[in-house]
């Protein structure tokens, strides 16, 4: 992807749920996060397929996360604030969560993918 604006766009208006691969990682990568922002902003459905190394974010983490801290700028310019970030990452924890195996065989993949339709 080149444009993070038409990325957004696409989100806000084309996606009926997100799926948010979290990483152990994903919390500080800023176009995930303004992914998730705008999901949240449209009411968009969404849910966490967690990763081997996620860590799912509680108040205790929620509370040491600076948004001062994160790489925000590409967000700013998209007009994602920093109080937008902050619902955004409180609106996350309390989402659903689907714990991934550590391998996936057949009947696992139809139960995730019917998950997921839901």
């Amino acid at each position: 992807l080149e444009s993070l604006h038409q990325l957004l766009n696409f989100v806000a208006v084309d996606v009926q749920k997100i799926v948010v691969l979290g990483s152990g990682s994903i919390y500080s990568r800023p176009w995930c996060i303004a992914e998730m922002a705008i999901a949240h902003l449209n009411a968009v459905s969404s849910v966490v397929l967690a990763m081997p190394g996620y860590t799912h974010l509680s108040t205790a983490m929620l509370a040491r996360i600076r948004v001062q801290d994160l790489d925000v700028e590409s967000l700013l310019e998209n007009g994602i604030g920093n109080e937008a970030i902050r619902q955004t990452l409180e609106a996350f924890s309390a989402r659903p969560v689907i714990e991934l195996p550590q391998r996936m065989g057949d009947v696992a993949m139809h139960e995730l993918a019917a998950l997921l339709a839901e």
